[in-house]
């Protein structure tokens, strides 16, 4: 691995990066964030934001990014949802999954610990 001092950033096509005490923490933004994301525009690089955080859309990231001054669209942002999403798709495709929302229909007494089971189809 080579150190950060002799990386050249410049010569990087994309980059990956987390978002929760990398980008912002709390509802701030961290320091030099802006600009890098002002240089990945003005240097036309490809980026990802991820997180761990299932609780967001890329929607709301972006919103909540808003919020704090930073123009960020929907389609840099990468959830362990929309992972799990695509595996579960990946290993069923057609499939859908019945998930621990509030909203969801499933009986009260339905563990969460159990989101997927085989093949759900969640109720109209």
């Amino acid at each position: 691995m080579e150190p950060l001092a002799s990386l050249d950033f410049n010569a990087k096509k994309g980059f990956i990066c987390d978002m929760d005490g990398v980008i912002y923490h709390g509802n701030r933004i961290l320091p030099g964030v802006a600009e890098f994301i002002q240089w990945l525009h003005d240097e036309d690089k490809e980026y990802l934001f991820l997180t761990n955080n299932s609780g967001y859309t890329p929607r709301e990231l972006n919103q909540k990014l808003a919020r704090m001054g930073l123009d960020v669209p929907e389609e840099h942002f990468y959830t362990s949802a929309l992972a799990t999403a695509r595996f579960i798709s990946s290993q069923a495709p057609g499939c859908s999954a019945l998930t621990p929302r509030k909203r969801c229909s499933a009986p009260a007494s339905t563990p969460t610990t159990t989101i997927w089971r085989g093949c759900c189809t969640a109720p109209p």
